[in-house]
């Protein structure tokens, strides 16, 4: 474990808010979020260390297909998930489409098994990836056939003012020096090109409503919690100015609101159960069902600009 500073005003003075046990009980440290007396960024403290890492991420952490079976309602259910799943995908490839010409240079951070990069891909844009897991970024290689560079953003040497966009999808928060990696994105985006970060919103009306148990804190997974607010104070750090903010992810709001108010029924936990064996058919059911129940909720929460999940877009300042 190692103690840090704030990384967005470099301040060591901050009030603890909770201690939580790791959410995917893997093992059973406990950890603390605090909040920083200064700026008010909510983070992890202490956290694991880099040697650490692999511990808090199970193979089953990044989205996999589930196993083919003779079973014919398993194999409908296991379709109606791969189709409902892409989408939800396609959903935030759509609004890339709004702001992008075909035809555009898109890195994505964090890319995983390459699922939204392939479907960006398909699309018509230019696609690169850059991914820690190894065995993610092969898949994305070999199953999607995918431009993607296994290891970090300040690995991979890439010119400057190269990209017509750079997207970190639910990445950011992971991030051990989310500034830094700002000031890297920075450098090899072009002077219009476009910055998308979707992550977890502290400040949403869900963190409010279930405090410690919210799904968005992922401890100790996320080592960053943004609002807003302390998103803007970051991206201005790293010469960067927001054009919007968006609340509401009908990929997102909705499961992470079922997961925060049943902490067993979350995709992690779903991939994990299924590698040992067990059926999790009933729970995604359930899942599904709680999910188009409490999507009013996450409708109500994104008019209130209260959404559990934003996406920010942001352009280089001038």
């Amino acid at each position: 474990m190692e103690y840090v500073s704030c990384n967005l005003c470099s301040s060591d003075s901050f009030t603890t808010l909770f201690s939580l046990r790791d959410i995917l009980s893997l093992t059973n440290e406990i950890f603390r979020v605090v909040t920083c007396n200064q700026c008010g960024l909510v983070y992890l403290n202490p956290r694991p260390s880099a040697e650490q890492l692999d511990t808090f991420y199970p193979e089953e952490y990044w989205w996999r297909r589930g196993k083919k079976t003779n079973n014919i309602l398993s194999r409908l259910a296991r379709n109606f998930e791969e189709w409902y799943r892409t989408y939800l995908l396609n959903s935030e490839v759509r609004l890339l489409k709004k702001v992008l010409n075909k035809g555009s240079k898109i890195l994505d951070v964090g890319c995983g098994r390459g699922d939204i990069l392939y479907l960006c891909k398909r699309s018509g844009f230019k696609t690169y990836g850059i991914e820690l897991s190894e065995k993610a970024a092969r898949v994305a290689r070999i199953e999607y056939g995918l431009d993607v560079y296994q290891g970090s953003l300040f690995e991979i040497d890439f010119e400057p003012n190269y990209f017509d966009a750079i997207t970190f999808y639910h990445v950011f928060e992971h991030l051990p020096d989310s500034l830094r990696v700002l000031k890297k994105a920075n450098r090899i985006l072009k002077d219009e090109g476009i910055l998308v970060i979707q992550i977890p919103n502290i400040d949403s009306l869900q963190f409010k409503l279930f405090k410690k148990r919210w799904f968005g804190l992922s401890v100790p997974q996320h080592f960053y919690h943004f609002s807003p607010k302390t998103i803007e104070q970051m991206l201005k750090k790293a010469n960067f100015e927001i054009v919007n903010i968006r609340h509401i992810s009908n990929r997102c709001n909705p499961s992470v609101f079922v997961s925060s108010l049943i902490p067993k029924l979350n995709p992690h936990t779903f991939l994990m159960e299924e590698n040992r064996g067990k059926s999790q058919l009933i729970f995604k059911i359930i899942y599904f069902v709680l999910v188009l129940l409490f999507t009013p909720w996450t409708l109500l929460e994104s008019a209130c600009r209260r959404g559990a999940v934003i996406t920010v877009y942001a352009r280089r300042r001038g």
